[in-house]
């Protein structure tokens, strides 16, 4: 593979856009009505847990979310998965999640797996459903804002890697752009799989040392 791919505009077929915008919309409607029931789950979860005295220390907490076996485990993996594509849905509130009530090392490994699945996803259903799909999950003006921006990139691949790597860059819609540009996959998810976990980790530890600053604290 070429590192430094030509991002020219890419141009399909009307009924490759419509079955994408299809596809897109499916996947808005089931991630809405999936955070629903996410939310209305959790509401439920902390009121019981408070009432019945499991938020009295982080250990307590731990200990109840154990007894519903890997459940809480799958479903935040199932989260990170699904956020990375869907645009409304943020990264933070999993890893906070993983972080406080998890542990480091639990909470990092569904994080890792989610959003690494998720990044292979996005790049699949990309390379799969085309521009028309990308452009119903992100606005036309961050389309166009990212897609310039990594236009501007002398080594395509090279910045790939190094935002897969780094915080603050805009992972999920490279992940939908190295998909449309048809970036060697073998190669993508060896880079997805070594660049991932650094931040993951770092972020998972930090937000369990806040909760257990936040326990200690004697603020529940």
């Amino acid at each position: 593979m070429d590192n430094n791919l030509d991002l020219t505009n890419l141009i399909e077929d009307e009924e490759k856009a419509r079955k994408g915008q299809k596809v897109a919309d499916k996947l808005i409607k089931i991630s809405q009505y999936g955070l629903l029931v996410l939310v209305i789950v959790s509401a439920v979860f902390c009121i019981n847990a408070y009432s019945n005295g499991h938020l009295d220390s982080i250990e307590a907490m731990r200990a109840y979310i154990s007894s519903f076996g890997g459940w809480g485990f799958l479903i935040l993996t199932a989260f990170q998965t699904m956020q990375v594509i869907i645009p409304f849905l943020l990264c933070q509130p999993g890893y906070a999640v993983g972080g406080m009530l998890f542990g480091t090392i639990p909470g990092f490994l569904c994080n890792y797996i989610g959003i690494s699945l998720g990044t292979i996803l996005a790049y699949y259903l990309a390379a799969k459903y085309g521009v028309a799909f990308v452009k119903r999950l992100v606005s036309e003006e961050t389309y166009d804002k990212y897609y310039n921006w990594a236009n501007s990139k002398p080594n395509y691949f090279l910045f790939m890697t190094l935002a897969f790597l780094l915080p603050f860059f805009p992972d999920d819609f490279l992940a939908f752009l190295s998909g449309l540009l048809k970036v060697d996959f073998k190669k993508y998810i060896i880079v997805t799989i070594v660049t991932k976990p650094w931040c993951i980790f770092a972020y998972c530890y930090l937000f369990e040392k806040f909760g257990e600053a936040v326990f200690t604290s004697g603020l529940f």
